[in-house]
């Protein structure tokens, strides 16, 4: 992948996370995240197809960033009262 077809993607799942976060998945539009991210709602759709698919990535991408916190948490050697409250 070039690196401004990476950039371009990069840029679209940023504002989809935050459009997400802002207002939910209902009420999330597509074509408020492709003007968030400076780019058309066709290249959007070039890129995730759907907004289905383009949540399911950033939630991909969030779970899996939550799971490593939590990985690494529960492999400290303290009791498990130490390892919730870091």
């Amino acid at each position: 992948m070039a690196a401004k077809e990476a950039n371009t993607e990069q840029l679209l799942l940023e504002a989809a996370e935050t459009e997400f976060l802002e207002k939910g998945y209902g009420k999330a539009r597509t074509t408020e995240i492709a003007k968030r991210a400076g780019v058309n709602h066709a290249m959007l759709h070039y890129y995730f197809r759907t907004k289905e698919h383009l949540f399911e990535i950033v939630f991909r991408k969030k779970a899996a960033l939550m799971s490593e916190v939590l990985s690494f948490s529960f492999n400290q050697d303290l009791p498990f009262l130490g390892k919730v409250n870091k």
